[in-house]
Formats: C-alpha cells, structure tokens, sequence
C-alpha cells in the first residue's frame, strides 16, 4: 500500500477507549478513514454513528469488503 491508498478502518467494540484514542487517530489521519462500526448492541453502534458520523453500524462484524483492516478492544485478562 502506498502513501496515497486511503486506509478504510472498522472498530469492532464501541469502548471508551476506541471513543478518545483510536477513533480521533484513524479519523485524524492524512490516508485513514472509518466507515463503519460495529457492536454487540447495534443501539450502541448507531449512537457511535451519530457521535462521530460514520455511515454506517452494524450489531455484528462488519463486512471484510468495506474495510481494510480492524480494530477490536477486547479486556485486558491473564497479563495479555
């Protein structure tokens, strides 16, 4: 991939964290973008939708052909 490929980023997991790190960085990247997101709770992605203006939510896992790659926040357990 080169500098000029936009990079379409999903977040699976619509965490706090994914609120105030990861999302405002994919976002405020000069080739990253985030059209989807997706959640256990699809009330959960909509509001996540709506509070960052991504076009699309779903209460699974997003489609593989609209994104080029994930994020998943899952708990920290065992030290991993």
């Amino acid at each position: 991939m080169n500098n000029d490929q936009t990079v379409q980023w999903a977040i699976l997991g619509c965490t706090r964290i994914a609120a105030t790190t990861m999302f405002p960085e994919f976002k405020g990247s000069a080739n990253g973008n985030v059209p989807t997101v997706a959640s256990r709770k699809l009330e959960k992605a909509k509001a996540y939708t709506a509070r960052f203006e991504i076009p699309q939510a779903y209460g699974s896992i997003a489609p593989h052909e609209v994104v080029s790659f994930s994020f998943l926040k899952t708990r920290k357990r065992d030290g991993f």
